[in-house]
């Protein structure tokens, strides 16, 4: 007889156990993802926090799988993660919050969409986010009264707004900082102009005082010969560093990755190249301010004999133009 009762009350149990079990495995097929921003807008120059949120049961999965953020690979860069799980017990019910939080940057201006993100077959939803430009040299003060130098950003130069085409146009582009950078990168001048030649011309680096404050720049200088009329524009250029990292913060820091990341976009330049007068063929058009023709002779010239070799050196020179642009 007891063990008719033991036997009832252990089958009692289990079917209580399978129903609770079942209960818990509907709860988390359904979901309940939340997608926040630490702050919206947010500068080009500056990384930001993306959080998803799932809660669920103390015993159930709070989402179908691990989630997949390759979405955002398309207009952000993925800098670091982290996890975390709090539980906590309420009113007689268990509940997990599960937390996975980006450090991302923006790779450009304007308004975006953090896309959907799977959770295996659970999905997050998506919101939007604004991205602004930060490379002013200026910032305005919170009061609006005054303008704040900036500690880092980049300027841009064409040392004319018109010229010919085929002539020479020089660009120059500045990193001006106050503060020390490490990791640095700065893309290469890229124009609407696809068959423009681009050549560097010099790299230096140097001090500069401006409005009573001392700055270290960078400097880079480009030839730009456009190789057709109208307007050219060359695009913004991209700085992208790690700000006032100096010596590794501990021995996991070896590769100088400490620092904020910054990101600062330069401001698109245009010019205006005219058309090669109607008169004179393309393959005769030379656009230089100073064009020479130089003869060399092997020997005195005076002095030739007859049956003698002797060589004439013919040489052009060009200000302002390429090699391949000589006749």
């Amino acid at each position: 007889m007891v063990n008719n009762i033991n036997r009832q009350l252990f089958l009692s149990f289990l079917i209580i156990l399978s129903l609770a079990l079942t209960s818990f495995d509907v709860i988390a097929k359904v979901a309940n993802i939340t997608v926040t921003a630490s702050r919206n807008p947010v500068m080009l120059d500056e990384s930001f926090q993306i959080t998803y949120s799932v809660q669920g049961g103390f015993f159930s999965s709070a989402v179908d799988d691990d989630p997949d953020f390759s979405p955002l690979d398309k207009d952000f860069d993925i800098l670091n993660s982290s996890q975390s799980l709090n539980s906590s017990y309420v009113n007689g019910t268990w509940k997990q919050v599960k937390s996975w939080t980006l450090n991302i940057i923006a790779k450009d201006i304007g308004k975006f969409t953090i896309p959907p993100v799977s959770f295996g077959k659970d999905i997050s939803p998506a919101i939007k986010i604004t991205v602004k430009n930060s490379s002013s040299a200026n910032s305005e003060s919170p009061n609006g009264q005054a303008t704040i130098p900036a500690k880092i950003f980049l300027e841009t130069a064409i040392d004319k707004k018109s010229g010919w085409i085929q002539s020479q146009f020089i660009y120059t582009v500045r990193l001006m900082r106050t503060v020390g950078i490490a990791n640095a990168s700065l893309s290469e001048p890229v124009s609407s102009d696809p068959d423009a030649i681009i050549e560097k011309l010099t790299e230096d680096n140097y001090q500069k005082t401006r409005n009573g404050i001392s700055y270290e720049v960078f400097e880079r200088r480009y030839a730009i010969f456009p190789q057709k009329s109208g307007t050219i524009k060359i695009n913004p250029l991209t700085f992208e560093g790690r700000v006032n990292a100096t010596q590794p913060r501990s021995i996991f820091d070896q590769f100088r990755m400490s620092g904020q990341l910054k990101r600062l976009r330069s401001k698109a330049v245009d010019f205006t190249v005219k058309a090669a007068p109607k008169n004179i063929p393309l393959q005769d058009w030379l656009p230089s301010s100073n064009v020479q023709l130089i003869e060399q002779w092997s020997g005195e010239i005076q002095n030739i004999k007859a049956g003698e070799p002797i060589t004439r050196t013919i040489i052009i020179s060009a200000d302002e133009l390429t090699s391949v642009q000589l006749p």
